[in-house]
């Protein structure tokens, strides 16, 4: 299993948890679900300069809420298009 710092799942609108370590699709009230981090455990294990270089989506391994590696999709993602990413806001 992966080191994952997903604490739990928590609806959108109701507030209510859910276990983060199996599968959902929608709260039990029907909402979305937000991922909740352990902030304390990340600033303590990650620096900024640790997500800096790209690296696919499963660079973010450990911010994802995917803790087991059979649960994750086939292949390997890659990030998004250079061009996507160094984008700028335009000026008006």
């Amino acid at each position: 299993m992966s080191e994952t710092f997903v604490s739990h799942l928590q609806c959108a609108m109701t507030g209510r948890c859910h276990e983060a370590g199996r599968p959902h699709t929608l709260s039990a009230d029907g909402w979305p679900l937000l991922v909740r981090y352990d902030l304390a455990r990340l600033a303590r294990r990650f620096s900024r300069g640790d997500f800096a270089a790209a690296g696919g989506l499963w660079h973010w391994a450990p911010l994802l809420p995917v803790a087991r590696e059979r649960d994750r999709p086939p292949g390997r993602p890659q990030a998004a298009p250079a061009s996507l990413r160094s984008r700028q806001p335009r000026e008006e």
